[in-house]
């Protein structure tokens, strides 16, 4: 999975996730030289097809937060349970592992220049995301 089309920037990202228990994700987001963040989201979808936000990254949920200028660095860090579902997702643990192991999830940086989005990189491979 990943956004279609995919956008040509200087910009780079990489999420690591990290199963921490049966009911809980770790995860680091990190990006360099991107610039006018507003929002960082995982999606779901098939891949070639844009997916709806099942999980919100940065900000940790709505509205949008401006961060001006050039970001190079940690963007967001947490845990992820299934309180933090939205979408087609909202609550379904276990539909957001399956999609996981599929391959059915990926993680893109919105910016005012990208508004729907710039693709992170797993680091695995990219895309899917991967979990260890």
């Amino acid at each position: 999975a990943e956004e279609v089309p995919s956008r040509v920037t200087p910009a780079s990202g990489q999420i690591s996730l990290r199963l921490l228990d049966d009911d809980h994700i770790g995860y680091t987001l990190d990006v360099a030289d991107i610039t006018n963040i507003t929002m960082a989201h995982i999606h779901m979808a098939p891949k070639g097809v844009n997916g709806g936000i099942v999980v919100w990254l940065y900000p940790s949920a709505p509205p949008a937060q401006l961060i001006p200028g050039e970001t190079d660095g940690r963007l967001a860090s947490g845990v992820i349970t299934a309180d933090n579902l939205v979408g087609p997702l909202a609550g379904n643990w276990d539909g957001f592992v399956a999609a996981l192991e599929n391959g059915g999830l990926y993680a893109n940086v919105h910016t005012t220049a990208n508004p729907p989005g710039e693709r992170v990189s797993s680091g695995r491979r990219s895309p899917p995301l991967t979990c260890t």
